[in-house]
């Protein structure tokens, strides 16, 4: 029996407060210029990530000398904008002043609902609010059903990239059968009760990995485009994709979906599952081209092993759903390792298989960002 150590805390709502001292300066002195602190996203990033304080510009609170972004000019699109949604962790509050002749008065409260874990526990376990805001449910509203009004099929799983962009598997596009994306949630946890931070999109245009055929795992990547931004905040705000030298093997990742365990159908609440790294050549032992018709070629360096050879896997409901690391730069972001793929079957001995996020960062980024 295979038992994960983790860890758990939740990182309860604060507000940020500054201890200025002697760090306060008249000017940059030609080392950046001066920003709220809430617009200068590399200073926030590395206060809250590493406790590093900020130099302060004058007396006016919150104003810290910001540095010009030298090291992020050669960054890709993709890293350069997992920093700046860092902004909708926070939420800003306005109060009225004592004085009714002075402007209103402004915090920041920390929203982060990501968990740090420090007990063991054996299998999956329910997430909670704001622990996965990027996670997205992807369903089909045009199945009539009798007898059930405004039915939706929810499918599969996905992550927002970007105010108009989610990532899923290619075969929850190019489907066996007449099921097709049509609609998005965003900040749901629990789909047996209805919830207020849970938004409904629509798709606009569903892209499959030109690559892709059906009957294969390879390449199986896909990008949904919505009809509309998304409204960002604390609740919902996309995932990082990983950097461009990510090219090393997790030893353990978190995989969430609103799957389902084995003989119990799905579940209403989003699952979190952390799952331990099979070496390609433990995992080419199970998928071998005799056993499954689905890898031809073996497996391409494009995709990834996770599970165990004892112990837990990810069920198909998880299809299309991320499996994530905690970045270690940006504060209270993930990293989405890879894209929930396929297995033979949802049983012991199987590991997972995931499509590599990183092999695609060009075409996800040409797509989404029109990087050319």
């Amino acid at each position: 029996m295979l038992i994960f150590f983790i860890v758990s805390c939740y990182l309860s709502p604060s507000l940020l407060i500054v201890t200025r001292a002697d760090n306060v300066k008249s000017s940059c002195q030609g080392t950046g210029i001066c920003n709220n602190l809430y617009e200068c996203l590399p200073v926030l990033n590395q206060y809250k990530q590493n406790n590093t304080r900020p130099v302060f510009c004058s007396e006016e609170d919150e104003i810290v000398c910001c540095p010009v972004e030298i090291e992020m000019e050669n960054a890709r699109i993709s890293e350069k904008k997992c920093l700046e949604y860092l902004e909708y962790v926070f939420e800003e509050v306005r109060t009225l002043p004592d004085d009714p002749e002075d402007d209103y008065e402004v915090a920041h409260i920390d929203r982060c609902g990501i968990q740090v874990q420090e007990y063991a526990i054996e299998g999956g376990e329910d997430a909670s609010h704001r622990e996965y805001p990027h996670m997205a449910a992807i369903g089909d509203n045009s199945i009539e059903v009798e007898g059930v009004e405004d039915y939706i099929l929810w499918f599969c799983g996905g992550s927002l990239i970007s105010e108009n962009f989610v990532i899923t598997a290619a075969h929850c596009i190019v489907t066996e059968n007449t099921i097709s994306p049509k609609i998005v949630k965003f900040g749901a946890l629990n789909f047996d009760v209805d919830e207020p931070s849970a938004k409904t999109y629509e798709i606009e245009q569903a892209i499959a990995h030109p690559e892709y055929v059906r009957q294969f795992v390879y390449h199986d990547i896909g990008l949904l485009k919505l009809k509309e931004n998304v409204k960002l905040d604390f609740n919902i705000r996309p995932i990082c994709l990983p950097p461009s030298d990510a090219s090393r093997e997790f030893k353990s990742i978190w995989a969430t979906g609103w799957g389902k365990k084995k003989g119990e159908g799905y579940e209403g609440i989003l699952q979190k599952l952390q799952l331990p790294l099979v070496t390609e050549s433990q995992c080419g032992m199970t998928y071998t081209p005799k056993r499954t018709k689905r890898l031809p070629n073996g497996l391409n360096g494009k995709i990834l092993c996770y599970g165990a050879i004892r112990g837990k896997d990810t069920c198909p409901g998880s299809s299309g759903g991320p499996i994530q690391v905690t970045s270690r730069n940006v504060y209270c972001s993930y990293y989405l390792v890879g894209i929930t793929s396929a297995g033979v079957r949802c049983t012991e001995g199987y590991p997972g298989l995931f499509t590599k996020v990183s092999e695609y960062l060009d075409w996800i980024e040409d797509t989404v960002w029109n990087v050319k």
